[in-house]
C-alpha cells in the first residue's frame, strides 16, 4: 500500500518459474529484509539491511537457507551522504575485499576501486562526464584500469 516492492518472480523462457524474491519494510519505508526462493519453493537465501539516521544502508547481511552467516557489507558514508566504502566479510568474519568510491561536484561517481583482501587494487574503474548547460551529464565514459571499457549517451528533454 505504500508503493513498496514486497515480491518479486523471475520466469525463465519456457514461463516457469526461475526464482521468487520477497521484502519486508520498516514504518521508514527501508527494506529491513529480503528472502529469495527456488523454483521448487524452498528457501535459499535471506538478506537483512541496517540503516544510519539519515537512511543510508550501513551493513547488508546474507545467510544461508540454514540461517548460518553467508557474507556481510557495510558501508561508509560522507557528509554529502555519498557510499565512499563497502567491505565484504566472509562467513568466518575475515574481510574479503573493498569498494572505494570517489565523487565529482556535481555528486557523479568518477572513480570506484576494487582491493583484495591483501589491500592490493584489483580493479580501477574511473567515469568521465560530459554535461549541457543545465549541469546533467549527457555522455560518460568508463574505463577499467585505464581502458575506455564503455560508453552512455542520454538525452534529456526539458519543459517549461
Amino acid at each position: 500500500d505504500k508503493g513498496n516492492e514486497i515480491e518479486m518472480n523471475i520466469y525463465n523462457s519456457d514461463g516457469s518459474l526461475d526464482l521468487k524474491w520477497t521484502s519486508k519494510y520498516d514504518d521508514k519505508e527501508n527494506k529491513i529484509e529480503s528472502n529469495r526462493y527456488k523454483s521448487d519453493g524452498s528457501h535459499d537465501l535471506k538478506y537483512t539491511y541496517k540503516y544510519n539516521d539519515k537512511g543510508n544502508e550501513i551493513e547488508m547481511n546474507i545467510y544461508n537457507s540454514d540461517g548460518s552467516l553467508d557474507l556481510k557489507w557495510t558501508s561508509k558514508y560522507d557528509d554529502k551522504e555519498n557510499k565512499i566504502e563497502s567491505n565484504r566479510y566472509k562467513s568466518d568474519g575475515n574481510h574479503d575485499l573493498k569498494y572505494t568510491y570517489k565523487y565529482n561536484d556535481k555528486g557523479n561517481i568518477i572513480e570506484w576501486n576494487r582491493y583484495d583482501s591483501d589491500g592490493s587494487l584489483y580493479e580501477k574503474y574511473t567515469s568521465k562526464y560530459e554535461y549541457d548547460e543545465k549541469y546533467n551529464w549527457i555522455k560518460r565514459i568508463q574505463y577499467k584500469n585505464g581502458i575506455p571499457e564503455l560508453i552512455s549517451e542520454r538525452e534529456i528533454e526539458y519543459y517549461n
